[in-house]
């Protein structure tokens, strides 16, 4: 995969390109909602073997683990995260990354892919064709989650030597 989004980008410029940051992913997360994505994919739509668990148990499984884990703050004080995944949480990034992939599995059925569309947890690096559909899909991914530009994309690769 490195190699191949590397050759990506250094490939001859054609079109736009963005980086685009999920504001507060992990604490935002809707949980129930992210619960019934991961049961959809793992009992209805994954070719992967079923669980030997029964879905009731696993629904039941993830909301303790997300919903009823205490935390302690740096002060010592115990609060539970009631919707959200804790930063940190041992579930958190397999959250953020069902989540996320539900968002583009959305947002891509509704528009296309761009050029070139490549994520880690909730930074996203996308290049389109023109101005003008990366702005559709920042509008796209904003309806389906909250999404912020971070930066023009030129400018910001070009300062980190990304673009010769």
């Amino acid at each position: 995969m490195r190699v191949y989004f590397s050759n990506k980008i250094n490939a001859p410029a054609e079109g736009v390109m963005a980086s685009l940051d999920v504001e507060s992913l992990f604490t935002n997360i809707p949980v129930q909602r992210n619960i019934d994505y991961i049961c959809d994919h793992v009992y209805r739509s994954s070719p992967v073997p079923l669980l030997k668990l029964e879905e009731i148990h696993l629904r039941e499984l993830l909301r303790i683990c997300t919903q009823e884990a205490a935390f302690r703050c740096p002060r010592g004080k115990l609060y539970q995260q009631i919707d959200g995944v804790a930063m940190g949480s041992p579930l958190g990034v397999l959250f953020a990354n069902f989540f996320m992939g539900s968002v583009e599995k959305e947002v891509f059925n509704r528009s296309g892919r761009p050029l070139l569309y490549g994520r880690y947890v909730d930074d996203i690096f996308v290049r389109t064709t023109d101005s003008e559909e990366r702005e559709h899909l920042r509008c796209l991914l904003q309806e389906v989650y909250k999404l912020r530009r971070e930066r023009d994309s030129l400018q910001y690769f070009v300062l980190c030597g990304m673009v010769p």
